[in-house]
């Protein structure tokens, strides 16, 4: 078997990922790159929900990506984006002629080692400062929000500065929030408000027609797809009709997005709309999850499949057509941020969990273990939960005996420890200093929010001693 015969190129996808399926239809259904794939690479796909490793690949900036891997294993092109058929043909050439395209060293698992001293009170302080910056900077640099319209929000940067707040953090903190919530609760298209013009594209069985193109994997929905962003500006990332919130926006003046909804992302922005007072707002999103993601035995779905066709779509026009498939994968990181936000899905949370680290897909640790940014997530909820607290501290020594022994299971990007050491700082205040320490070696990435609220109730508890003896 020859070079060309061994080497390896992995898509990786999703199931909620718009320009996966643009990119599926478009690209890799053509002829030229099915034969080009057939003589020069055996293609593997990996779905990133099931097995998030692979996000921590070095390069990888977003969905889909095309990672080239030689006979040994080795990363040697990797490009993200729905790349042209050009470019996909380029990157298939590599096998062949031996020449490295655009790879690099693999530092996954490099994680930070376990801390053997924790922070003052004046260096968590100095923490929270920088954190504070860098989280204000990215969000607007990214334009989530704070001084920019919500184009590309993260609600789960939202929440941690709600709970920063309440520990004890500025104001500012949540008129940042409210900024964001202002233009990302918005959600509306001429056609769904009535003033669509009369164009053969927009009658309802033409997007009826696209939507079921879709679902049954044509090649030919893109095309129709692409013009619906011209001829009927959707703006915001609020469904009007079942009310969850879409991923984000694409084109300018914050139109067009993607209709890909989170069951993680939902939930987050159903807390931070409760948190501010949005009652009729939460309750919407709320209905979304449950009507939509919800499971007959209480758990969560973890995406519903993007659709251009069917958001465009009213309330009685819908109710003729199928809805866009919903995952069968129930993760663990997203039933514990359902019990952060329903206290009655506590109980299947602590009955769930059988004390050892668990894995990504709920109840399933024979598989991909789970990342630790989902293992975080699961010790807030635990250690929320009225009865969860031995639970939350069992696991929590069970981080920390990995952690230290240098064996959590990966690799992973070291990014993903951020909401690991919230989690532990929630779990056990024996624990949370160390942990907190930790975060001077952690890179920030919006995807995993520093812990805001740990560093501010870990100054808080440090300097009480020192507050109650003035006091005196």
């Amino acid at each position: 078997m020859g070079p060309a015969e061994q080497a390896r190129i992995v898509l990786l996808t999703a199931g909620w990922c718009h320009w996966c399926s643009v990119f599926d239809a478009e690209v890799l259904r053509s002829p030229a790159v099915r034969a080009a794939l057939h003589d020069s690479a055996q293609p593997l796909v990996a779905d990133v929900d099931r097995q998030p490793a692979w996000l921590d690949l070095p390069g990888v900036t977003g969905l889909p990506t095309l990672a080239l891997f030689d006979a040994d294993a080795r990363l040697i092109g990797l490009r993200s984006g729905a790349l042209p058929t050009e470019t996909v043909l380029t990157m298939l050439r590599v096998p062949a002629s031996g020449r490295a395209g655009h790879g690099g060293a693999d530092d996954r698992g490099r994680l930070v080692s376990w801390p053997t001293w924790t922070l003052t009170a004046d260096e968590a302080r100095r923490q929270l400062n920088v954190l504070e910056g860098e989280l204000f900077i990215r969000v607007n640099d990214a334009d989530g929000g704070f001084a920019t319209p919500a184009r590309r929000p993260h609600p789960a940067a939202l929440w941690a500065l709600v709970r920063w707040h309440a520990a004890g953090g500025p104001d500012r903190a949540l008129r940042w929030v409210d900024l964001t919530l202002d233009s990302a609760l918005r959600g509306e298209s001429p056609r769904l408000v009535g003033r669509a013009p009369p164009l053969p594209a927009l009658t309802a069985s033409a997007l009826a027609a696209g939507s079921a193109d879709l679902m049954a994997g044509g090649r030919g929905w893109p095309e129709r797809a692409h013009p619906l962003s011209t001829l009927d500006p959707f703006r915001g990332l609020r469904d009007p009709v079942e009310h969850g919130l879409y991923r984000y926006a694409e084109g300018p003046g914050w139109y067009h997005p993607h209709f890909e909804r989170l069951a993680a992302d939902n939930l987050a922005w159903v807390a931070v709309a409760r948190a501010r007072g949005r009652a009729s707002d939460a309750i919407g999103i709320e209905y979304f999850v449950r009507d939509t993601l919800g499971r007959p035995d209480g758990s969560v779905a973890a995406h519903q499949r993007a659709d251009p066709f069917y958001a465009r779509l009213t309330a009685a026009e819908r109710r003729a057509v199928p809805r866009p498939a919903v995952t069968a994968l129930c993760t663990t990181a997203d039933q514990a941020r359902a019990a952060r936000v329903w206290s009655h899905a506590c109980t299947s949370l602590i009955d769930g969990f059988d004390g050892r680290w668990p894995g990504t897909a709920w109840r399933d640790t024979s598989r991909s273990p789970a990342p630790p940014d989902a293992v975080g997530e699961l010790l807030l909820a635990l250690a929320g939960c009225p009865d969860g607290g031995p639970a939350a501290r069992v696991l929590a020594d069970v981080v920390v005996a990995r952690w230290q022994a240098g064996v959590l299971p990966g690799p992973w990007a070291a990014a993903r420890l951020n909401p690991l050491v919230d989690g532990l700082c929630a779990a056990s205040a024996e624990h949370c200093g160390p942990a907190l320490a930790a975060l001077e070696f952690v890179p920030f990435d919006l995807r995993y929010p520093p812990p805001l609220a740990a560093l501010q109730t870990w100054i808080r508890r440090a300097e009480a001693p020192s507050e109650e003896a003035s006091d005196e």
